[in-house]
């Protein structure tokens, strides 16, 4: 009698799953030593080490604006406060705009109140560690969230992968490539942060051992992914791989609609719940928990760019770009993200990937997505449509700047792995299933491709990436495809990727060894030795206005010195005020101003031609330019600027008060 439908269709199901099950099959004649586990955790446990001290090294206390922004948020939220007090404001606060940047753009000035432009989610939690372990450790909270980053991206990649040497050599590359990845672990900003809590939601949503998806854990899953955009706002964009990833698992499962249904309702309470703190404040501080503080940003973005816009320089980790200045153009700046801006930036993002992995690597992540797809959809799904969508929609910024590409940039390498690893696994899932001709044509295809982009990449000029990570994947690939043309049915990645693993490792061991004797410019001893000049040289409660050409004095003088607040001449410009003006006013309510400026500077004959006949200038410090980083002046653009240092008097005024009743 033949066999009710219902029953064929089951073994027909199970069929395939034993199909797709099998390549994870282990030959024992292929099968590692017993040591395996031991060595792939030494050669974890050494690389995390290696590059946390490579990388303490290279931490930056020089603050920019972003930093500055944060840091003083964190400890408004110690003070047990939502808005900044900015002291200057209670004499300067009648001549500016009702509405207005100020604080170098890190802050709003909204009649009266003054909010910061970022999200809370990072500043809380800096308020918290710094609450925890004092002020000198907020730089090293980026460091560790960055190797917590590091373990979470290799357990996403061991859960999707199903294996620990393809999550290893999946990770590698976040701190070899010439992507700037890393370069956000040395100083306070929230990228790292937004990415990680986003990382960690998407392996909640991972099931490990067959298990189901528990409501408990999509909850859980979607507080951290609602939390990464309070963080960072644009972090939803990874509610696109994590929606892709229950679809998946949800449709593979057969889940009834009462399922789906009670899993969808959880996790989008979970999201919700996440983003509290970002609506509160967006309530607090614009009246909408709906209107972002950093809305302005978006204002525009159907409007077409403007007639005549400067071309865009380019950027510097740790800081904004060379001479970078602040808007003036309106009270508010905004309107940065526009559509019109892609056609511009999108090629300008491609070609800063082609720089990065090569072509030759970028060709093999293109066919790790292939691969994925058939092989390991969930690997595709989490990767590719986040890839796609944020390329996209951070290209319509109006320069490239890598830190928007962050998130690309931790899923490209594990494309890179599925492009050149899973290729072997394609062969012998072919082979196992009679193919056998089929799988040798694909795998004498793929190394040959692989030499091929060897030779090609090795024509063309080279990139950094070229001799640092191109020619050992390469090579690697070429020969375990070449094995695999040999042996289809052998699980030759059972060899190759430990063997891939290992080698990226040691080449980050190695580069990070070699980075141990160098420092980064300004760090602690630095700041503490500026900080004592700076409080020598001013009155304390001063206001100090210098320029952004030098570097971001403003931010390290108002955060570092104790002693002293300063402001930009793009603040005057945008708040249509003057040298002369706030000398007025500064020195009216008892408050010493100064000028940090460059003797070459423009705007200085200027400056100096409005001050005369009533404020007289004493040159309190000549400061040759080996000495400038000690006044908080530092860039990545410039080894030291001649610059002066004067005091601002009002002879006619100051005379008169002294000489007045007192009181």
């Amino acid at each position: 009698m033949a066999r009710p439908r219902r029953t064929r269709a089951v073994a027909r199901r199970a069929e395939k799953r034993r199909a797709e099950r099998a390549p994870a099959r282990v030959s024992a004649r292929w099968r590692l030593a017993p040591g395996e586990r031991a060595v792939w955790l030494t050669a974890t446990t050494l690389f995390l080490l290696v590059t946390a001290a490579w990388l303490e090294h290279q931490i930056t206390w020089y603050l920019a604006v972003d930093q500055f922004g944060y840091l003083t948020f964190a400890h408004d939220l110690l003070a047990g406060r939502v808005y900044h007090e900015w002291a200057p404001f209670q004499w300067l606060a009648r001549t500016i705009p009702p509405r207005t940047d100020a604080l170098a753009q890190a802050y709003v000035y909204d009649h009266g109140r003054l909010y910061c432009r970022y999200s809370p989610g990072f500043p809380i939690l800096l308020a918290s560690w710094i609450g925890l372990l004092g002020d000198d450790a907020a730089h090293y909270l980026n460091l560790t969230l960055f190797l917590v980053l590091l373990s979470v991206l290799i357990a996403v990649q061991w859960r999707l992968l199903r294996s620990r040497w393809r999550a290893l050599a999946g990770t590698v590359p976040i701190v070899v490539l010439p992507t700037s990845v890393y370069l956000w672990a040395l100083t306070p900003t929230r990228e790292v942060a937004a990415h990680l809590s986003a990382f960690t939601g998407l392996f909640l949503l991972l099931r490990a051992g067959g298990r189901g998806l528990a409501p408990w854990r999509t909850a859980i899953a979607g507080v951290a992914l609602g939390y990464a955009a309070s963080v960072r706002p644009d972090a939803i964009l990874y509610l696109v791989p994590a929606t892709l990833l229950v679809a998946v698992h949800l449709r593979r499962r057969r889940s009834p609609f009462g399922v789906v249904a009670r899993i969808g309702v959880v996790g989008a309470i979970g999201v919700v719940v996440g983003l509290l703190p970002a609506l509160a404040y967006n309530w607090t501080a614009t009246g909408n928990p709906f209107r972002s503080t950093q809305g302005m940003e978006l204002d525009q973005f159907l409007a077409p760019l403007p007639r005549s816009e400067p071309t865009p320089a380019g950027g510097a980790v740790g800081y904004p770009s060379p001479g970078w200045h602040g808007g003036t153009t309106s009270d508010v700046q905004g309107g940065g993200l526009r559509l019109a801006n892609l056609p511009r930036t999108l090629p300008a993002n491609l070609a800063f990937l082609i720089e990065a992995y090569t072509p030759a690597l970028l060709a093999a992540v293109v066919w790790g997505g292939v691969v994925a797809l058939m092989v390991r959809p969930l690997v595709f799904v989490t990767a590719v449509p986040y890839g796609i969508v944020a390329l996209l929609l951070y290209s319509c910024w109006p320069r490239p700047d890598p830190r928007y590409l962050i998130g690309v940039n931790l899923l490209l390498p594990m494309l890179l792995v599925e492009g050149t690893v899973g290729t072997l696994d394609l062969v012998r899932r072919l082979a196992w299933r009679g193919r056998v001709e089929a799988a040798r044509r694909l795998a004498f295809v793929a190394a040959a491709g692989m030499v091929l982009a060897l030779v090609g990449a090795a024509a063309l000029q080279p990139s950094v990436s070229y001799g640092r990570l191109a020619v050992p994947v390469l090579l690697i690939a070429a020969g375990g495809a070449g094995m695999a043309a040999t042996w289809p049915s052998r699980r030759v990645v059972a060899i190759v990727a430990p063997l891939l693993a290992l080698t990226l490792t040691g080449i980050a061991v190695a580069r990070a060894w070699d980075g141990l004797d160098r420092r980064a410019g300004f760090q602690r001893p630095q700041m503490l030795r500026a900080r004592d000049t700076f409080r020598r040289a001013v009155e304390p409660r001063a206001i100090v206005i210098t320029t952004e050409d030098i570097g971001r004095p403003a931010e390290n003088i108002e955060y570092y010195s104790g002693v002293a607040h300063a402001l930009y001449l793009t603040d005057l410009a945008r708040w249509h005020g003057s040298v002369f003006g706030v000398a007025l006013l500064a020195i009216q309510a008892g408050v010493r101003p100064y000028l940090l400026l460059p003797v070459s500077d423009p705007e200085r004959p200027k400056i100096l031609k409005q001050l005369a006949g009533v404020f007289s200038l004493e040159t309190v410090r000549d400061i040759p330019p080996a000495q400038a980083v000690e006044y908080f002046v530092a860039a990545p653009f410039h080894r030291g600027v001649h610059l002066l240092l004067e005091r601002i008097t009002w002879p006619g005024f100051e005379k008169e008060k002294q000489g007045g009743p007192p009181g």
